[in-house]
């Protein structure tokens, strides 16, 4: 899939859409990056580990500090799989358990999906990925 105007807005929409309902609140919304060159020209620390496989990711979230999403638009076919990627990272981002290579389950993300909300006061920030 080639990154367009159109796709960045989506994205972008995508990102804010789900962060609310992840009860990610507006500050703490990781920042985005689309491509593989700008991914490379972040700093070495945030990006330890991750920089010459990005070719073979869907997209990943760096711990500690998750304050980045690399989504690697290229590798995607369809919005729909765009869509469940940005999912994973943002709830990988949410309910940070330490587990670099660990993914939401598929019933979370379809709960997800569906609508179902994870506030801040019911679901604390190390609530486990594996609860759902």
């Amino acid at each position: 899939m080639r990154l367009t105007e159109y796709r960045r807005t989506w994205i972008k929409k995508e990102i804010d859409k789900y962060s609310e309902q992840l009860g990610i609140s507006h500050e703490e919304i990781p920042a985005t990056i689309l491509t593989r060159k700008d991914w490379l020209a972040l700093p070495k620390e945030l990006t330890r580990g991750k920089r010459t496989i990005t070719h073979k990711l869907y997209g990943t979230i760096q711990p500690p500090n998750y304050s980045v999403i690399f989504l690697n638009i290229r590798r995607h076919t369809s919005l729909k799989e765009l869509r469940n990627t940005i999912i994973n990272q943002l709830g990988r981002s949410r309910f940070r358990d330490g587990k670099q290579n660990e993914n939401l389950s598929e019933k979370m993300i379809k709960q997800i999906l569906k609508g179902k909300r994870y506030p801040r006061d019911v679901y604390p920030i190390n609530h486990w990925l594996h609860t759902v």
